[in-house]
């Protein structure tokens, strides 16, 4: 199934559900687990306006992170 950019609102409520956070790089943003170790580089797409979103290209790999961990994604409620 392809993967569908996300709004990066949506991606930080999801992430945050698994205890993780975005802290900004030099040019994207990197994705960091509940101890801060780096897990991966996402990037947000910044259109017209206020349109931001994370690329589909980036959902997929966390998708992956958090499938490697045995979690559902998008992670429910603990």
């Amino acid at each position: 199934m392809p993967h569908k950019p996300l709004k990066e609102s949506d991606f930080r409520k999801h992430i945050k559900k698994c205890d993780w956070k975005l802290k900004k790089g030099s040019i994207d943003w990197n994705l960091c687990d509940e101890n801060d170790n780096f897990l991966c580089c996402i990037k947000i797409v910044h259109g017209n306006g206020k349109k931001h979103e994370v690329s589909a290209h980036s959902v997929k790999k966390t998708e992956n992170l958090v499938k490697e961990r045995g979690w559902l994604w998008p992670p429910k409620k603990k």
